[in-house]
């Protein structure tokens, strides 16, 4: 058997299209970059808003799921409740517990909080970019095909 030779020099073109040139930066590409930023901007503030939102639901109905039986226990070693006030009592109970169970506010809250991190850090990573000389930035066409998947990545996967 004979070894295997390879060649690790270094080249300055691409060996699948050595004629291939990187895209330059122009405001054009500027342009488009600063209004993606401004719709991740949008989309993180909202992803804020519904977190917060979906946080004061999980506490709305986690809360009375909690104190219901603690009434419950308490009133009724002191005094003789009333059947009717604890058929009552209970049946608000089991709405609470399974509206926050099968609406799950607790994950969609972590979730949206989790999602406007992400579109927080892209948006940086744009701006950070944009920041850059010219000539020392990342080229323009790899840099827009980079934010370009990250961005639909992830309005696809986003909770609504």
């Amino acid at each position: 058997m004979s070894d295997v030779k390879i060649d690790i020099t270094p080249t300055s073109v691409s060996e699948d299209d050595p004629t291939r040139k990187e895209l330059l930066w122009y405001k054009r590409q500027e342009k488009l970059l600063l209004k993606w930023s401004d719709e991740l901007i949008i989309k993180k503030k909202h992803h804020n808003r519904k977190g917060k939102f979906n946080m004061k639901l999980y506490y709305i109905f986690g809360i009375p799921n909690i104190i219901i039986p603690l009434v419950i226990g308490s009133t009724e070693l002191l005094t003789n409740m009333d059947s009717l006030t604890l058929s009552i009592l209970l049946i608000s109970n089991s709405v609470f517990a399974g509206v926050t169970t099968f609406m799950n506010f607790s994950k969609k809250t972590q979730l949206h909080f989790e999602y406007e991190a992400k579109y927080s850090e892209l948006s940086v990573s744009i701006e950070k970019e944009l920041c850059i000389p010219k000539a020392h930035r990342v080229a323009a066409d790899v840099f827009l095909e980079r934010i370009q998947s990250a961005y639909n990545n992830l309005n696809s996967n986003a909770p609504e």
